[in-house]
């Protein structure tokens, strides 16, 4: 995070940067606590993160106020889109079933619609041979 907002040309000795983990340890700690106030006033054991807006502001650090409410937006927004993809899959898994368990009855009439084709054309043949045969009975008497 330190290399990230400072300088490219500015160094950080690993003291300094010891003493900067250990401060935003109790940086946290402190929002914590004071978080954890605001839920116990709304008689909540559990810090929501308006818990933790109200504690920035409440510790006079508002200048993070709009970064943060900017970041919880996209983070619910993104959390929100996760969730919609999840239950998308969802849907589409159990439509896949549906149409797996519905396939093989629908394989089965076609398979029935080709046998009455089949049929239907066996019988045409034999139509057609037997007219063809007549024809040749007939036929053969006219030409002799």
């Amino acid at each position: 995070i330190l290399k990230t907002c400072l300088p490219a040309s500015t160094n950080v000795g690993k003291d300094a940067s010891a003493a900067f983990c250990r401060a935003c340890g109790i940086f946290v700690i402190y929002i914590t606590a004071c978080a954890n106030d605001f839920a116990r006033e709304n008689k909540r054991q559990t810090i929501t993160a308006n818990d933790v807006l109200a504690a920035i502001k409440e510790l006079d650090f508002d200048e993070f106020t709009p970064q943060l409410t900017a970041f919880l937006e996209r983070y619910r927004a993104k959390e929100k889109s996760k969730r919609d993809a999840k239950a998308k899959m969802a849907a589409a898994r159990a439509d896949e079933a549906d149409t797996k368990e519905s396939k093989p009855a629908k394989k089965q009439k076609l398979a029935t619609d080709d046998d009455d084709v089949a049929a239907v054309e066996a019988e045409a043949v034999e139509a057609e041979a037997t007219e063809v045969a007549a024809e040749e009975v007939s036929g053969d008497g006219d030409e002799s």
